[in-house]
């Protein structure tokens, strides 16, 4: 299950890029679907405890994709997954 404080955090960044950033509403919800990624890899434990988190959220992306099929996601879907959640942790 996620844990709320992370999954807070997330909703307040998103705030935070309508309200500062200026983002139109479809990138905000676009920069939601990757940031739902990190939520799921931390699952109950505290973003502030992410360097303990096994496995890594590389070898996590690499064996998760949301839509059911097999195989990993598109490099550049990973790219983009990694970029937003850096951005994340960097605000």
């Amino acid at each position: 299950m996620v844990n709320r404080r992370n999954y807070l955090l997330v909703k307040e960044y998103s705030l935070y890029q309508s309200d500062h950033l200026q983002l139109n509403p479809a990138s905000i919800g676009r920069y939601w679907f990757y940031l739902k990624y990190p939520l799921l890899w931390a699952d109950e434990i505290l973003f502030s405890r992410a360097p303990d988190i096994q496995p890594s959220f590389a070898q996590f992306l690499i064996n998760r994709r949301q839509d059911g099929k097999q195989g990993s996601m598109a490099p550049c879907t990973v790219y983009k997954i990694v970029q937003t959640t850096k951005r994340f942790f960097i605000w």
